[in-house]
């Protein structure tokens, strides 16, 4: 299937709380996880969609950000030291490379 922002959308709201892949065809990013709380979010006034994706590794937390062309990937990890995020990184993927089912 060609991904597009409008039935990501549908598809994301039709797996919430279920069990979703989500990859990049390149190779570069594979994620398993749980789909949680996707919608709409107001940031500083821009209307964003997102959802959640909790992957089985504990302490890990996965941002999934709908753009007009892409999907943004934002991975965050707890730290067992301190405030501060072990890990921080984002990925993007075209939606012309993405791949994402149910898992």
């Amino acid at each position: 299937m060609e991904w597009d922002k409008t039935n990501l959308i549908e598809f994301l709201e039709s797996n919430d709380q279920k069990q979703i892949i989500v990859e990049d065809t390149g190779g570069a990013v594979r994620l398993r996880g749980m789909l949680q709380h996707p919608g709409e979010r107001d940031m500083c006034g821009s209307i964003l969609y997102e959802a959640t994706l909790i992957p089985v590794i504990e302490g890990l937390e996965v941002s999934l950000t709908l753009h007009n062309d892409f999907l943004g990937i934002h991975i965050l990890a707890d730290s067992t030291h301190g405030n501060e995020s072990s890990l921080s990184c984002a990925a993007e993927i075209s939606y012309k490379k993405l791949a994402i089912y149910p898992g």
